[in-house]
């Protein structure tokens, strides 16, 4: 809904205070203003052409398509509170944004991982590692897209992103290896947080 001109005068003053800017934005156009206009990232994300897809490679704008939001709404259904309007256009929605992701993924697009809080619950968050293999990462990338580019569009790759020392102690266990089967990642079975263990079963002593 946004100009570009309104869209990059909310960047110019971001970045007087040394802040970047992420856009919600769905629809073709919407994106390559925002990507013309200089933002960090775009959220969603979800109609990407070839032109949009060019701009965001050499801009170098991350994208943050959270799918996971738009499938667990379909898979709650009218059981979750969802009209069926919203689901029908979930089902759109999750559509495109699959097509758009393989756009990116192919052209090597930086594709972040986000959560869209607030949609699903939390702990259900490695699923969407899942829906980046299946649009084309390889499941060390979808692994990155977590870690490594978060950290990166977040300018935080200082301190987060890597097992080093000096980085935050954030660390999960699951079993076996997700380079061979990226679904591991949906079950947890040791978390620690800062250092901290907060999830501990059995099953990870």
């Amino acid at each position: 809904d946004y100009t570009e001109a309104e869209i990059r005068a909310a960047v110019e003053a971001a970045a007087t205070k040394n802040r970047d800017v992420a856009v919600h934005a769905h629809g073709t156009e919407g994106i390559k203003r925002a990507t013309r206009a200089g933002v960090r990232s775009i959220e969603h994300s979800s109609m990407l052409d070839d032109e949009a897809t060019a701009l965001l490679k050499e801009k170098g704008v991350f994208i943050v398509p959270n799918p996971q939001s738009n499938a667990y709404m379909i898979e709650r259904g009218p059981a979750g509170g969802y009209q069926d309007y919203q689901l029908r256009k979930s089902r759109e929605v999750l559509q495109l944004k699959m097509e758009s992701l393989r756009r990116a993924v192919k052209a090597g697009v930086l594709v972040a991982y986000g959560t869209d809080a607030g949609v699903q619950p939390h702990g259900i968050n490695g699923g969407q590692l899942r829906m980046y293999v299946e649009a084309g990462m390889t499941p060390l990338a979808a692994l990155q897209s977590a870690t490594l580019t978060a950290a990166r569009l977040l300018r935080q790759e200082a301190h987060l992103g890597r097992l080093a020392k000096g980085f935050a102690g954030d660390v999960i266990a699951v079993r076996g290896n997700p380079l061979e089967d990226i679904r591991v990642m949906e079950s947890p079975v040791f978390v620690m947080k800062d250092g901290l263990p907060v999830k501990a079963g059995p099953a990870s002593r």
